[in-house]
């Protein structure tokens, strides 16, 4: 079992890495063409002001915000270690973040 968990803990934070690397070409925008990042924050047409856009944006920040607040709490961190070994909750934590970021670099 302890074999298991860590190589469960290694894929997980190899693709937190992946992730945090893409955050680096998303944010570096057209500075990083060589890199080959599909989306960055300058691609695309910059959209009309909207309420539909300021919305999506608003629900994007606290898709982030809300789950990575609440997962740092003492009582979550109860409830989830019922559910998953206490050695991978961190590592839970350090993935949900991730497909989280990962929501947010293709919306």
């Amino acid at each position: 079992m302890g074999f298991l968990v860590l190589l469960c803990g290694v894929a997980i934070y190899g693709f937190f890495f992946a992730t945090f690397l893409y955050l680096i070409a998303f944010v570096g925008g057209d500075m990083l063409a060589f890199v080959g990042a599909p989306k960055t924050v300058d691609s695309g047409v910059p959209p009309e002001f909207y309420m539909g856009n300021v919305a999506k944006n608003i629900g994007l920040l606290l898709l982030f915000a809300v789950p990575h607040t609440v997962m740092a709490r003492p009582s979550f961190k109860k409830v989830i270690v019922k559910i998953i070994p206490e050695s991978l909750e961190r590592s839970f934590y350090v993935l949900t973040t991730s497909v989280l970021l990962v929501a947010i670099f293709t919306y």
